[in-house]
């Protein structure tokens, strides 16, 4: 997320955008119907990625501004270069999507994708609950 984040800095962008937000879900709903998963279900899965990036953007911009982190003084584009890439990472999780969902839904496995997730993104303010809700709304998606 810190190009995405730069980016926006960089140019004055918000970080929140309710049109391109929309854009995603229905792209990833066609993107989800055609790796065999039941786009509806996938939905939430998708809000809580976008939600977790949100978070990762903002805390990155307010460390920029009181000048905690490094500033950027340049970023990839964010139409041709970044989102592409996003969407082909997401394109990938979900065909890999069904081969994970049994991990995804063992308790044990969950506690330790908590535990990891929220270890690495302390410096972002997300909690415990943030990535409990991201697991849950993977491991709920099913096929149609």
């Amino acid at each position: 997320m810190e190009p995405v984040a730069a980016y926006k800095w960089l140019n004055g962008l918000p970080v929140a955008d309710a049109e391109r937000e929309a854009r995603v879900i229905v792209a990833s709903k066609r993107a989800a119907a055609g790796a065999g998963l039941d786009p509806q279900t996938i939905e939430p899965f998708i809000r809580r990625q976008m939600e977790i990036a949100k978070a990762v953007q903002y805390a990155l911009i307010d460390g920029w501004e009181q000048k905690l982190r490094p500033v950027p003084i340049t970023a990839p584009d964010l139409a041709n270069v970044t989102r592409p890439a996003i969407i082909a990472a997401t394109s990938d999780i979900l065909i890999q999507l069904e081969r994970v969902l049994p991990m995804l839904r063992d308790p044990r496995t969950q506690a330790v994708l908590v535990g990891d997730l929220t270890d690495r993104a302390a410096g972002y303010g997300l909690r415990a609950s943030d990535f409990r809700r991201l697991i849950d709304a993977a491991a709920s998606v099913d096929f149609d």
